[in-house]
């Protein structure tokens, strides 16, 4: 009340014939006003010179590769051994073979052998998930595994047993790496299960090469919310530009006929499968559109199906129902 009565008679005492705002504009501020245009310049020119906030800077990343040790064939009855390691690239082979194959401890007159990728780039200090993927063989309930980057070489070992009607057959699949519920590589792996190995065959294994998986298509359903929060976390940890351009063209209501064009440019395409997926327009043509380019391509592992449900709902309609679906934890 005070303040208000000084206000109102400096501006009578200043003549009620002048402008307000030329009587008294420090009184106008007091009471609540604008503020004058020298405030106002002084305000625009400490904003234009206050430092701009320190940009973020993305994780360092360090070059991985990923590569696994297998037994070239096991007993039926015997429990064998796959390891899987990531190493920085950067280390020389030689130096955790050794150790893989002393790990390994395989029988006499069994030879081991190594799949590995090409060194990919990955966050430090991030955690790997690793899980193996060979039908025919058992692995004790164990799906998968975790290696936090902490070390320039670091493994993980799974135990198996060849199930009952393997005895006699070739055990194909494959030791996959996963970033955060994403494919990084898939190592190759092939194992006999017979007493003997025949020399033919012996002969014909060569040392597999994994492809890393540098673009990843992911099909999923906008209402599946923890793949959603799984990708965005990839995306802005990885820098994955490619993810994140994909992000941008789901982002509408119709389908962006460059999805198509994406697929296409795809390593691999990765199809979260849920009840939501199978009940979405866009994940099915999607599936379609990429299991298209699984026919005209060479690598038959192109469409890689994943669910992180007990099992996968609702079961997969043809022609999916085809190709083996990952678990995987998210």
């Amino acid at each position: 009340m005070r303040l208000e009565k000084r206000a109102k008679v400096k501006i009578r005492e200043a003549g009620a014939d002048q402008p307000l705002r030329k009587q008294a504009p420090d009184l106008i501020r007091l009471v609540g006003g604008e503020p004058s245009e020298r405030e106002r310049a002084a305000r625009s020119r400490l904003e234009r010179e206050r430092p701009a906030a320190p940009a973020q800077v993305p994780p360092a990343k360090e070059r991985y590769r990923f590569s696994a040790f297998y037994p070239e064939k096991v007993k039926p009855e015997a429990v064998g051994k796959i390891l899987a390691y990531a190493t920085l690239g950067s280390v020389p082979a030689r130096e955790f073979a050794q150790e893989a194959l002393g790990l390994m401890d395989l029988p006499s007159g069994v030879g081991a052998r190594v799949g590995a990728s090409e060194p990919v780039a990955v966050p430090a200090g991030r955690t790997i998930t690793v899980t193996p993927n060979v039908p025919g063989l058992d692995f004790g309930g164990v799906t998968e595994t975790r290696i936090q980057l902490w070390e320039e070489v670091q493994s993980a070992e799974f135990r198996f047993r060849a199930q009952p009607d393997s005895v006699g057959r070739l055990c194909q699949g494959s030791v996959d790496f996963w970033l955060e519920g994403l494919i990084l590589a898939s190592v190759p792996v092939t194992i006999l299960v017979q007493e003997e190995l025949p020399e033919f065959f012996r002969q014909s294994l060569q040392e597999t090469r994994a492809r890393p998986y540098r673009s990843v298509f992911p099909s999923y359903s906008r209402r599946d919310s923890q793949v959603v929060d799984c990708l965005e976390l990839y995306a802005e940890a990885f820098g994955d530009r490619y993810l994140r351009d994909i992000r941008a063209l789901r982002a509408g209501e119709e389908f962006d006929p460059r999805i198509q064009q994406f697929i296409e440019q795809a390593d691999v395409f990765q199809l979260f499968w849920s009840r939501n997926a199978a009940e979405s327009r866009w994940v099915t043509k999607e599936w379609q559109l990429g299991w298209t380019q699984r026919t005209s391509r060479p690598d038959p592992y192109f469409v890689r199906p994943v669910y992180w449900t007990p099992r996968p709902e609702p079961d997969p309609p043809d022609p999916l129902c085809t190709v083996h679906f990952a678990r995987i934890t998210i």
